[in-house]
């Protein structure tokens, strides 16, 4: 929409009728002051204006150490495959433990790896070899030479789920060979199996290995995987190598086993969260090094958030303080002084929710203000995921897990929570980073969002209208729902409950059109409307839904 808006504010419309409307109308009235939209045509640094949720507090909360308030957190027992538990899994394969760790410590085999979808890679493998003739061999006890050469792998496991692996092998021997290809979990000792018969000299055959990730058997986290070849008769070893590619391995998220109680909200990528693919493979990558080896959510988050508390350094720098910056952004952007990243408690906060997201455990970033002992409001930014029966406080800025009561234990008062969903940085603020840009149509929307945000329902308007020079002119405006009828409202005039200003104004045949909520997730090539750089503002969140003083934290 590319309405020109009036400008002239009609001699600044001090029309404000039915202004003695009481509590709905004055809250109204000071969303549309707040509207702090300037004309696309200004360029000054403003440095008086409205900030937001920023402008609620005096100051955010500083780091500390309050882990001594932390409740034991018990590591729960994990008890290796064994044959005899293998055999209770059809296909399954035990393998020996000293194997996996003898196979842990050597080096990936070479190999060149090229993504072909989401969580999957295809392999072509690096070594030279010749294919073997009969008189290579001395005696016929030799072992036959039968390798893998390319493989497509899935390395983003689910829990509980079948991942299938394309496994290519190719017959250096002199002589038919039959077999089994099998795929390894070093970590967990187990595998599945596929046998292969008839692979005649010189010939390739493609095995597909289905691979069930055990949620009884395994663990989350960084997953070394091999696969082995071996020939019959005998089941003798003829090739075994670690493959270039770990897998990860994530919860479960359908409705038997760790189910997000917002329908998935609580798990979805944004402008903040990038994961698990592309450019999201480090996000997921960090997250399972963090939580790696833990088997049930509660500990998986509390390994997280301790990992998040020690690779991040507090810093309050004015564009840390201001704005909150992305997983990726963050992780680019470390200290050139000692590599630790750079934040105040929402980064840390965004840090933790990506982590603990790209893992399958449902989070939610919180904020909230609280009264300091010395009567100055604080704010402050944490988190809390889902356990599968309730929400766990997360504080990764000050070092503390499921103890939402640690704030009151410091003397502070007044704790009021907001949750907020994931955020889209398809609006770019102005330059000025002080006042935003935009024509009448910039002004609506954000009072559209600051009302809707606080639950006041709205619609946006725009119509056009014809001016005494007989021109013809558009405009944008907003009404608000006030439980009885809608509410008219004009940040760019700067009046309120008045639809009869345009009349008054000398205006005629004004023509309304009512726009339903827009999507930006189309890509667009404009220039000056770039997505994904990382740096957002609270405007940018798409909901916010305001708890208030929550009593578990009060």
């Amino acid at each position: 929409m590319s309405l020109f808006c009036l400008r002239e504010k009609a001699e600044e419309m001090s029309m404000n009728g039915k202004l003695g409307m009481r509590a709905f109308s004055l809250l109204l009235a000071l969303l549309l002051v707040s509207v702090g939209v300037v004309s696309a045509v200004s360029a000054e640094r403003v440095e008086d204006v409205s900030r937001g949720w920023l402008d609620t507090f005096d100051h955010w909360v500083g780091p500390r150490d309050m882990s001594e308030y932390t409740p034991v957190v018990e590591t729960p027992q994990w008890v290796p495959i064994t044959e005899e538990s293998a055999r209770q899994h059809p296909g399954m394969i035990a393998l020996d433990p000293e194997k996996a760790a003898e196979l842990q410590e050597i080096d990936a085999i070479g190999a060149d790896v090229v993504p072909v979808s989401p969580g999957k890679v295809s392999l072509t493998l690096k070594h030279e070899s010749v294919e073997r003739e009969s008189s290579d061999s001395d005696t016929t006890d030799s072992i036959p030479d039968v390798r893998m050469t390319q493989g497509t792998i899935i390395w983003y496991w689910t829990q509980d789920t079948w991942v299938s692996h394309e496994i290519t092998i190719h017959n250096y021997d002199y002589s038919v060979v039959s077999g089994t290809v099998i795929f390894w979990s070093l970590e967990d000792n187990y595998g599945y199996g596929v046998p292969f018969s008839g692979l005649a000299p010189g010939e390739d055959l493609n095995v597909m290995v289905p691979f069930k990730v055990s949620a009884q058997n395994s663990s989350i986290g960084v997953k070394p995987i091999a696969v082995a070849i071996t020939v019959d008769p005998g089941g003798i070893t003829s090739w075994i190598e670690r493959m270039p590619i770990d897998a990860i391995e994530k919860y479960n998220n359908d409705a038997s086993h760790l189910f997000d109680p917002g329908g998935g909200e609580n798990l979805e990528t944004s402008d903040l969260y990038h994961f698990p693919f592309s450019e999201g493979y480090r996000v997921l990558s960090e997250a399972a090094r963090a939580a790696d080896g833990t088997t049930e959510p509660y500990q998986s988050a509390y390994e997280i958030m301790q990992r998040v508390h020690d690779m991040m350094e507090y810093n309050n720098e004015t564009m840390y303080v201001e704005y909150i910056f992305s997983d990726l952004y963050t992780l680019d952007h470390p200290s050139p002084i000692n590599g630790k990243y750079q934040g105040v408690c929402d980064e840390y906060g965004t840090l933790y929710t990506a982590f603990t997201r790209a893992l399958g455990i449902p989070t939610r970033f919180l904020s909230f203000t609280m009264e300091l002992p010395s009567g100055n409001i604080t704010g402050h930014a944490i988190a809390e995921s889902w356990n599968g029966t309730t929400w766990v406080h997360s504080d990764p800025t000050w070092n503390v897990f499921d103890n939402p009561q640690v704030y009151r234990a410091a003397g502070n008062d007044h704790i009021n929570i907001t949750v907020y969903g994931d955020a889209d940085d398809s609006y770019y603020p102005s330059p000025s980073k002080w006042k935003y840009q935009g024509v009448c149509d910039e002004y609506g929307t954000l009072y559209t969002a600051f009302t809707r945000a606080l639950g006041i329902p709205t619609r946006f308007l725009s119509f056009t209208m014809e001016l005494p020079s007989g021109n013809i002119t558009g405009h944008a405006i907003a009404e608000s729902w006030n439980g009885t009828t809608w509410v008219h409202s004009d940040p760019t005039w700067n009046v309120f409950d008045n639809p009869q200003v345009y009349r008054a104004a000398g205006n005629d045949h004004i023509n309304i059109t009512v726009y339903g909520d827009a999507d930006d997730s189309y890509y667009t090539e404009d220039p000056n409307d770039p997505t994904g750089d990382g740096i957002l503002r609270y405007e940018d969140f798409r909901t916010q839904i305001l708890l208030g003083e929550v009593p578990r934290y009060n």
